[in-house]
């Protein structure tokens, strides 16, 4: 929930309709494989997606679960 105060009276307060994180779409985790391959590391993936590590090293775990990461 967001709040705006528009004075001291008044507070807007807005709900967002949709909650959806970058991690959560494919898209994002179809890019996360394709900058690995391409020798980007954990950390340069996550800024560039503006997903957590966590989210990046459960990506390349689920596609790679033999792997040591």
């Amino acid at each position: 929930m967001e709040c705006h105060v528009v004075n001291a009276k008044h507070v807007i307060k807005l709900f967002k309709q949709k909650y959806t994180s970058n991690g959560a779409k494919p898209q994002t985790k179809q890019l996360v494989l394709k900058l690995s391959t391409n020798s980007s590391s954990i950390r340069d993936i996550s800024r560039i997606l503006n997903i957590s590590t966590n989210t990046v090293l459960s990506v390349l775990k689920k596609q790679n679960p033999s792997s040591q990461i």
